[in-house]
């Protein structure tokens, strides 16, 4: 019933395509009542989403996912681990504290989102190059998945991979070219509106920008202050 649960439910109600039943569980009888005035198809219960009886009575079993963004690392913890013994086949857990990851691979929760990760990779976003689509960051901040497009003027366009110089660390795991997708090889060849995925390490940015970057004239002009700045 907090603002990340409303605003899932919120949205999960635009979809006027789609036939999810969506529950909220919250605590605070005001809360219940302020959020269930609000939304118009999701049912709001008043409970604790880590009692047993509750769950019990609920029929947690028969749901397909258990969200849990209370805001507080060990409810959200416990809920996920509860609904994960009652059978839930797919629980997904916000984590603030980042120390708490090793305990969620464990325990065997698959899906863990961290808003401080989420937050970062929006701004990488919006400060990186205006080629870049998507941001993702991974292994507390350690690896960085984007989706870029590629730019006419792109040093790495129209040339074999194997031949256009990508250093060890960057990864183009995929190449969509309209309906097509490819698992790129050595051989297979970029070319301008090409989009792709890449999985790198954060460290290496600097060189994803110079194989993407749209205008070779910078990279060139730039490129004894970028390896100055990398040493």
């Amino acid at each position: 019933g907090g603002r990340i649960g409303f605003q899932l439910a919120e949205m999960l109600e635009s979809n006027k395509k789609s036939n999810i039943n969506v529950k909220i569980v919250e605590k605070e009888g005001d809360c219940c009542r302020d959020i269930a005035a609000k939304l118009k198809r999701t049912l709001v219960l008043q409970g604790d989403a880590t009692n047993l009886n509750f769950l019990e009575r609920e029929e947690i079993q028969n749901s397909d996912v258990l969200v849990a963004v209370t805001g507080d690392d060990r409810t959200n913890i416990l809920a996920s681990f509860l609904a994960k013994e009652f059978g839930v086949k797919k629980t997904i857990c916000e984590v603030l504290n980042q120390d708490y990851y090793s305990l969620f691979q464990r325990v065997g929760i698959e899906h863990v989102v961290s808003p401080m990760l989420l937050t970062a990779s929006q701004i990488l976003r919006l400060i990186r190059k205006g080629e870049v689509i998507s941001m993702s960051l991974l292994e507390d901040g350690k690896m960085e998945i984007m989706e870029l497009n590629v730019p006419e003027e792109a040093r790495i366009a129209k040339k074999m991979l194997q031949h256009a110089g990508i250093p060890k660390g960057i990864l183009i795991g995929a190449v969509l070219r309209g309906e097509e997708i490819i698992v790129p090889r050595g051989k297979d060849i970029l070319y301008p509106g090409d989009r792709v995925i890449i999985f790198t390490n954060p460290r290496l940015n600097y060189q994803v920008d110079r194989l993407f970057a749209g205008n070779k004239t910078d990279i060139r002009d730039k490129k004894g202050l970028i390896d100055n700045q990398h040493k």
